[in-house]
């Protein structure tokens, strides 16, 4: 899939402000995100007109508005409106020391949408919002296993098609094999797929947010987690059973007419 330049390096202009959380310099920005001053220039500018940047003169310098903050302001609210998620998951970092990660699909790709690093795993680089690929990560495999046949089927042959590469293609007897055991031991327990010793925990949330099924891992050091794997399981279940009872005893959330 051809990735639209321009709006990616929207994107990460925010994402450098977030990294940094001041006001910066064009030269800053620029050299954060390896552009041409004449590019950074024309895309600061445009930024600016649309109201998502302000200016200041004095100390040329940039700052998002407070339009960013207000355009995605409803996402939390509305997909954790009814749960207990965000504690719960501060709560399993707190006392496993490990990081924390829920997922999500993204079309084809496995998406991380909240991680809280944990204090013995600093070293892991995981933003909200990161993609993973789909068949070959831990919370991709444990989504896919939520298939039906015909699902999986059609969901590979998306997959092999987007790939390009015929020697990376996917078989379906060979996946839906894999998937059997995903769904007969209840969890995904990945080795060293997204670093070499590095490993994830996860099982699936049995409520649905937004119509999008949701996982809750535990990340960290393969070693230790074999070493913790029965505990870390229990945790996990006690956390998606916390999540449940919480999403039972609040009111749904009543869509606002607008």
């Amino acid at each position: 899939m051809r990735i639209n330049r321009s709006a990616m390096r929207a994107m990460q202009v925010f994402e450098t402000f977030d990294k940094f959380r001041k006001p910066l310099s064009l030269n800053e920005i620029t050299l954060e995100l390896d552009l041409p001053p004449s590019s950074g220039i024309a895309l600061l500018k445009t930024l600016v007109q649309c109201g998502y940047l302000e200016f200041d003169r004095n100390s040329r310098t940039y700052l998002p508005t407070t339009r960013i903050a207000m355009l995605s302001s409803w996402v939390p609210d509305r997909l954790f409106a009814r749960t207990n998620i965000i504690p719960v998951m501060q709560s399993l970092a707190d006392s496993t020391g490990q990081t924390v990660m829920m997922g999500t699909r993204s079309d084809l790709s496995a998406q991380y949408v909240h991680v809280i690093v944990g204090k013995e795993t600093p070293y892991w680089e995981l933003l909200p919002g990161t993609l993973r690929p789909l068949a070959s990560s831990g919370i991709g495999l444990l989504l896919l296993s939520t298939l039906n046949p015909d699902e999986l089927d059609y969901t590979i042959r998306r997959l092999n098609i987007a790939s390009g590469d015929r020697a990376l293609h996917l078989d379906f007897e060979e996946t839906e094999a894999s998937l059997k055991v995903i769904r007969r031991q209840g969890y995904m327990f990945s080795r060293n797929l997204f670093h070499s010793d590095q490993g994830i925990i996860t099982i699936l949330l049995n409520n649905k947010f937004f119509n999008r099924t949701l996982t809750l891992g535990i990340g960290g050091q393969t070693v230790h987690l074999e070493e913790n794997l029965e505990n870390y399981l229990r945790l996990l279940l006690s956390a998606v059973r916390d999540i449940e009872a919480a999403a039972k005893e609040t009111p749904p959330v009543q869509e606002q007419n607008r």
